[in-house]
Parts: structure tokens; sequence; C-alpha cells
């Protein structure tokens, strides 16, 4: 399976001309055809739909809509990649404070935490 960047094609009407993007998503799949559909059945799409706008084949990126630059892929992935870190964090944070209040050693030997301080790991 492929990675595709998928992403909610806004606009191209009299009142709204300009084509805008939002709404994106990583969406795995064996063609554009089916990142396209998976995308619009998650979203429940019924007027606007998806747009393949990149995809990642054997680690190599593609850009698939013109006018999508290299540069704003890569801002996508980084915004992801940061929300995906922030959240991580703040897993382990929550996962540390229930081990300093259980105290339970088998977390502790899995994990190769070795002395707890004052609630702090």
């Amino acid at each position: 399976m492929n990675k595709y960047l998928v992403a909610l094609r806004v606009g191209g009407l009299m009142g709204m001309p300009e084509i805008t993007y939002q709404d994106f998503d990583i969406i795995e799949a064996n063609s554009r055809d089916e990142a396209q559909e998976k995308y619009n059945k998650i979203h429940n799409c019924s007027y606007f739909y998806g747009a393949c706008l990149a995809e990642k084949v054997d680690g190599k990126i593609t850009v698939l809509n013109k006018k999508v630059s290299y540069e704003q892929i890569e801002e996508l992935v980084k915004e992801q990649t940061n929300d995906l870190q922030k959240r991580n964090q703040m897993l382990e944070a929550k996962i540390l404070d229930w081990y300093a209040k259980s105290k339970d050693e088998k977390f502790a030997e899995h994990f190769e935490i070795k002395e707890t301080s004052d609630g702090r790991v």
C-alpha cells in the first residue's frame, strides 16, 4: 500500500471561484482513486470531495497537484508530525504520573525506570 496526502478540494464556483484545500489527511491505499474514495467516506463528503495532492511510494514523495508546492506539503507533514509529538509527550506524562502514583514494579522494570522522587520519574 502507498500513502497519499488527500485534502478536501473547495471552490471553483461562481460565488467561490478560487480553489483551496482543507482538512488534510494521510490515507493508505493501493491507488489514488481508492485513497480519494476512502477520504470521501471517512469525511462524509457530499458536495466537495477529496483530491490527492501527493503520494509516497517506496519512500519517494511525488506531488500530484501542480497547485501545491513541495514546501506546502513539507509544511503539512511537519504540522502533522509536531502534533503527534505533542500528543506523545502528553501521553508519556500521563503514564509517568500514573506510575508515580501506583509504583507498579513490573511497569518500572519493563520501561527501565530506576528511581522516583517527589512524584517525578
